[in-house]
């Protein structure tokens, strides 16, 4: 699987920039470039999409007191980019209603949410290179390049068309991450259950 270098590189092809990267530490303006902005670009190409290789599980913790419209109050996980979906583990393919807020007293945000325990699915902060997914790699390298294409090469134009091709990317990659597995069926309806 290609390395973070390799990464940028491929972003500097997509904009034709003249020189390539050995090293993000490099001094030169393409390895500043791609330095600056190579984390934030990944958290932000990770959270556009709920990826495969990065979907985690996690028996929250509970933490604190709630709010009075709330029953739990849980931490949110260090590594949790993007909170997708709670289930109790109870029920097949029950999901909960759930709220993330941040905290007043900078130890970072909690979830809220109405089940004890609570099964936490999320996609998170993934920094080996070698988990990443090919069409995410397509992905990574078209956000780097859209953000580092002014300032190397002063065209906004390829700004705009790594943009639009990196839209492009996630919908193949949606398809693709959708036939993977088995969805889970949806849960009886509640007039079933009644009936029963």
């Amino acid at each position: 699987m290609p390395s973070t270098v390799d990464i940028c590189n491929l972003a500097l092809l997509h904009i034709g920039a003249s020189a390539t990267i050995a090293s993000l530490t490099e001094d030169s303006a393409e390895a500043r470039a791609c330095a600056r902005i190579f984390d934030m670009a990944r958290d932000s190409t990770l959270r556009d999409h709920s990826w495969n290789f990065a979907a985690k599980y996690l028996s929250l913790a509970q933490t604190g007191n709630a709010p009075q419209e709330w029953h739990y109050r849980f931490r949110y996980p260090s590594d949790c980019l993007k909170a997708l979906r709670i289930s109790s583990g109870h029920r097949q393919g029950e999901q909960v209603k759930f709220k993330v807020i941040g905290e007043n007293n900078l130890e970072g945000r909690s979830i809220l949410c109405d089940v004890n325990p609570a099964i936490l699915e999320y996609t998170a902060r993934v920094t080996n290179t070698e988990s990443f997914d090919p069409l995410f790699v397509e992905a990574l390298s078209l956000r780097i390049a859209s953000l580092v294409a002014f300032s190397l090469t002063g065209k906004s134009r390829l700004r705009s068309d790594a943009l639009s091709l990196y839209q492009e990317v996630l919908a193949n990659a949606r398809l693709a991450d959708s036939q993977e597995g088995i969805p889970d069926s949806p849960p009886d309806p509640d007039w079933l259950e009644i009936r029963v």
